[in-house]
């Protein structure tokens, strides 16, 4: 496998189609305002299957989602249950996806990335954080993540991108 660098993350997201899914009101408003502050306009979603139908949906219409970004708690199905599903329809298979976790355990992000996800990110997620793991995940195709030919991206390699962005200076 090849390491993912930040050199190859993409400049702009202004294209991207993105569902959030969660099933926290205000999560959902929290990233929809993160993403809006960046021009990017995200559907979202309460519940698994209510975003796994509307992901069909934008698919057969011919505007498939880009990103799909999954919360991993959510009664009814969780991040990992709806990942899997969209996994397993073939009409989905452009849409790479990305979890929050407000909890993570050891061994969680391996679990991911042999689902076929593209990031795991713990929660609370900043705004700089949120750009830098989309400009990433969207730097390679989706079949690339699925069939795990690049790595998953976490909080690690985002921050990596941050640090050749904008240097930091301890006093």
């Amino acid at each position: 496998r090849k390491s993912i660098q930040p050199e190859n993350a993409v400049d702009t997201l202004n294209a991207v189609r993105l569902r959030v899914v969660d099933d926290n009101a205000t999560n959902r408003k929290i990233i929809a305002d993160q993403l809006g502050a960046q021009g990017i306009d995200a559907a979202s979603a309460d519940a698994a299957e209510t975003a796994l139908r509307m992901l069909v949906e934008a698919a057969a219409a011919g505007t498939p989602f880009d990103i799909a970004l999954l919360d991993a708690h959510m009664p009814n199905g969780d991040g990992a249950q709806l990942g899997t599903r969209i996994r397993a329809n073939e009409q989905l298979k452009r849409t790479r996806l990305v979890l929050l976790t407000s909890s993570g355990h050891r061994g969680d992000a391996q679990r991911f990335a042999e689902l076929g996800f593209a990031a795991y990110l713990l929660k609370p997620i900043t705004q700089r954080e949120l750009m830098g793991c989309l400009r990433l995940v969207m730097s390679s195709s989706a079949e690339s993540w699925q069939s795990r030919a690049q790595p998953l991206v976490t909080r690690h390699q985002v921050r990596a991108l941050d640090s050749d962005v904008e240097p930091r200076v301890l006093l």
